[in-house]
């Protein structure tokens, strides 16, 4: 992602940083080998192979770099210039890493510090006023994605985001005397996958995702 996430940033800053970010990536996909970017990412390359195929929040996108076109579920075109901007960016940067097994927090990513505020405002902040009196329905969202419970925190499930780009959050939902809070933390490898700005914009969809998921079943 070429645009910093950052209070300052203006939406049409944002957008326009976006849309290079999105430009650039599809002119390097399509100069990468096709076998290299199996490895590398895990996804799937299509029957024709021209296209590939990646899981991303509990969806299948189908990704045609000749045509710059992205595809959702099948046949559906797909133009969500955010989600777009962060598959792609996990199909260029991605590393052929093994998991780390490890569970960091954003602190510990490269460069976390200068991202932290940006990450407690949009993510963390917006995880726990929603959920902090559902947590259940936190639980409920999060196997709609495909998590999975871990023994962390109050309430804790594991979820993964991109084939190889995991995440795991945990809810406190506080009392009298300690108030509510939330954690999203990441595997150990996640920056041999995405730089730290791009598991941001991540963090952002994944939790706006749960939300969503959540909202559903709440209505």
């Amino acid at each position: 992602m070429s645009e910093k996430v950052g209070k300052g940033s203006s939406d049409d800053e944002l957008i326009y940083g976006l849309r290079k970010a999105v430009e650039t990536s599809w002119h390097t996909l399509k100069k990468q080998c096709a076998e290299d970017v199996i490895e590398r990412t895990h996804c799937i390359l299509s029957d024709t192979a021209d296209s590939y195929i990646v899981k991303f929040l509990g969806e299948e996108y189908t990704l045609k770099p000749q045509e710059r076109a992205i595809m959702i579920n099948g046949e559906k075109p797909f133009y969500d210039l955010f989600k777009i901007g962060i598959i792609l960016h996990y199909m260029v940067h991605a590393k052929d890493k093994p998991i780390a097994n490890k569970l960091i927090s954003f602190r510990e990513l490269w460069g976390g510090n200068e991202y932290y505020p940006a990450f407690t405002n949009r993510v963390l902040t917006p995880l726990t006023e929603y959920f902090c009196d559902k947590p259940k329905l936190l639980m409920e969202a999060g196997f709609a994605l495909g998590g999975v419970k871990v023994d962390k925190g109050e309430y804790g499930i594991s979820i993964p985001i991109l084939p190889r780009v995991p995440i795991t959050v945990l809810l406190w939902t506080g009392d009298d005397e300690v108030e509510a809070s939330g954690n999203l933390l990441f595997d150990g490898s996640a920056n041999e996958y995405m730089e730290t700005e791009g598991l941001v914009w991540l963090s952002i969809a994944a939790v706006a995702e749960l939300k969503a998921k959540a909202s559903e079943k709440y209505a």
